[in-house]
């Protein structure tokens, strides 16, 4: 792969993210402006309870779904149809648990019925079964090109429903037709490799959950981490203050689509390195991790200076009480754009349970953080949570003998221009100037200190050059599932 086509791939990939997570904002933003400010806490509230639930509606199948498509094009088809039966049958159960508990989890009357209209929305979101398609045969342009047609209709629909005003219910049902219409779309433009069937092959479904629970389980475990943070503060703040802190969680959501669409590109090259290039293939996620965690602590700096600025200028002049949620949250952005890299290349490399076990333990710990800090300090409380687990769990992965080998050259390419960013965070009070002014210095101050200490220059990307040509030095290893490589 050249390094331009390996670039274009990514750019789409980008692009396609950008695009769907800028809707996703501009939903937000729009939203917190029209509805009441309890009933945008009480959409906020529905987003973030119904996202564990389409966790356990994929399981993980895409992950390892991307990696069989790749790597058995002669049984696509066979596949992807039973791959389409799994995830209908894993919704309607995830849609149905999620109907039973919400007023358990909510505490409000009706919501029950409004949980089942917004599964509708929410448990079929991203074209499941055929984006992974896509992805396995490295059409991003589709994928772009589906994303961009979908996230049109989300914001047509949308809109139309809050103008009529109606309310809620109206704003699930609309984004319910949008993502609807967009796997339509997904399943008419691959239709040549896999047409539209739904298969109950429950042998293949067995494979498939056997090899996709691992990641499923962790991505839930780290879900629901995550999402208590809205949950707690439903019950201990109401729902005005999940506004605040969904909103600030929202614009860091937005950073993550930089780690999302180089993983798009680069996981697969990770699963063609796993079994035959070790050396390179830490080399690779030490180079991603670098380019991801320089931009993204660009990011944090500037945050830091204009955090009150972004919350009250996006939403209402009220949500500036959020920025220190914000703040915060962008740092946890850097963590989850490292977490994304090596979780992947965990993977790849088959160490999937090593996550599931670490993760369960994070989950634990950020549910007692934020029990301990949500009821005192609300979103601020919710923000440290989340960022205290994340250090921790990248700690525990650092120092772990079944991961360490393959964590620690990404946490070190990171280190010291994460240890650059904090420096030049603290010494914001020296600098003369307004908000505005003191973060054109401080990402100035930051780039002449990376470029200054070599930390990052072109030789970065005469590597990452160097390695794609590698990668194209032989054939494409079909990866066992679980197959990994013995520690060095």
């Amino acid at each position: 792969m050249e390094l331009r086509a390996f670039a274009r791939g990514g750019l789409y990939g980008l692009v396609a993210l950008g695009v769907e997570k800028g809707v996703a904002l501009l939903l937000v933003v729009g939203l917190a402006r029209a509805l009441s400010p309890d009933d945008y806490g009480r959409y906020s509230f529905l987003v973030a309870y119904l996202t564990l639930f389409q966790v356990l509606a994929d399981l993980g199948t895409e992950t390892i779904l991307v990696r069989r498509l790749a790597a058995e094009p002669a049984a696509r088809r066979r596949t992807l149809a039973a791959a389409l039966g799994l995830r209908v049958a894993l919704a309607l159960a995830a849609g149905a648990t999620a109907v039973a508990l919400a007023p358990l989890a909510a505490g409000e009357p009706g919501v029950a019925r409004r949980t089942a209209i917004a599964a509708l929305a929410l448990l079929f979101t991203g074209q499941p079964g055929y984006r992974a398609l896509l992805r396995a045969e490295m059409r991003m342009g589709d994928v772009l090109a589906v994303a961009s047609a979908t996230s049109a209709l989300v914001v047509a629909l949308v809109a139309s429903a809050v103008l009529v005003g109606a309310g809620l219910d109206g704003v699930f049902l609309a984004l319910a037709a949008a993502n609807l219409a967009g796997f339509a779309l997904a399943a008419w433009r691959a239709r040549a490799s896999a047409p539209l069937r739904l298969a109950v092959d429950l042998r293949l479904w067995r494979a498939l959950l056997a090899e996709a629970w691992p990641i499923g389980a962790n991505v839930l475990v780290i879900t629901l981490g995550m999402r208590m943070a809205p949950l707690l503060l439903m019950r201990f703040r109401g729902p005005v203050e999940v506004g605040y802190f969904a909103s600030a969680a929202r614009l860091t959501d937005a950073l993550n689509l930089l780690p999302d669409a180089a993983m798009l590109s680069v996981y697969p090259l990770f699963v063609r390195f796993a079994t035959t290039r070790p050396d390179e293939l830490r080399a690779l996620a030490e180079v991603v991790s670098k380019l991801l965690g320089v931009v993204l602590l660009a990011v944090v700096v500037v945050v830091s200076q204009l955090a009150p600025e972004i919350m009250g200028g996006l939403f209402r002049p009220e949500f500036a009480s959020a920025a220190p949620a914000l703040a915060l949250l962008a740092w946890s952005a850097l963590l989850a754009a490292l977490g994304s890299v090596y979780g992947h290349l965990l993977v790849s490399v088959g160490r999937q349970a090593v996550l599931f076990r670490v993760n369960c333990a994070a989950a634990a710990l950020q549910v007692a953080l934020l029990l301990v800090l949500v009821p005192p300090l609300g979103p601020t409380g919710a923000a440290w949570a989340v960022v205290l687990t994340a250090v921790a769990s990248h700690t525990t992965l650092y120092a772990l003998g079944e991961t360490r080998t393959w964590v620690r050259p990404c946490v070190r390419a990171v280190a010291w221009p994460a240890l650059l960013a904090g420096g030049v965070i603290a010494a914001a009070p020296l600098v003369p100037a307004g908000p505005w002014g003191r973060a054109a210095a401080l990402v100035a101050a930051l780039a002449l200190g990376l470029v200054v200490t070599r930390a990052l220059g072109p030789a970065d990307a005469r590597r990452l050059r160097r390695l794609l040509r590698e990668r194209d030095a032989g054939p494409a290893p079909a990866a066992a599932p679980g197959a990994g490589l013995a520690e060095p």
